[in-house]
């Protein structure tokens, strides 16, 4: 192909024609492409919307937090329940209270086996009736 048939060809192709147009205008020292960049206001945006971010993040963890330490209690409390109604140790009570934490997990709230555990605790009973309108799977 010739040089004359090649540029009309390229100069009918409008991406074509401007990529070809772009490494022209840079091979002679022409203009450069804008960097983009973050300056002024944009910065401050970007700073603020990190903060937000980051002080969400620090109230969620501290709401995990304080899950895990109300779970930890009552595992501590039921641990010396089981501890002073059998006479078991302190490893013997935490694998059964392990164990059966793990099992009543993996039951459904309207389970008969859960309600009628649930029924044996007392101050219970509430938490009972609750799990009745509770989602189907416990998780």
């Amino acid at each position: 192909m010739d040089e004359d048939k090649f540029a009309e060809q390229a100069q009918q192709d409008e991406p074509l024609s401007g990529f070809l147009l772009g490494i022209a205008d840079t091979v002679r020292g022409g203009p450069t492409p804008k960097r983009m960049g973050v300056v002024g206001p944009d910065i401050l945006w970007l700073a603020a919307a990190y903060a937000v971010w980051s002080l969400t993040k620090i109230g969620i963890d501290f709401l995990r937090g304080k899950s895990a330490l109300a779970l930890t209690e009552a595992k501590v409390n039921t641990m010396k329940v089981v501890m002073e109604k059998t006479g078991l140790g302190l490893k013997q009570s935490k694998d059964i209270v392990d164990t059966a934490l793990a099992e009543t997990t993996k039951r459904s709230a309207d389970d008969p086996i859960l309600q009628a555990l649930l029924r044996l605790i007392p101050g219970k009973t509430e938490a009972a009736k609750e799990t009745k309108d509770a989602p189907k799977e416990i998780e």
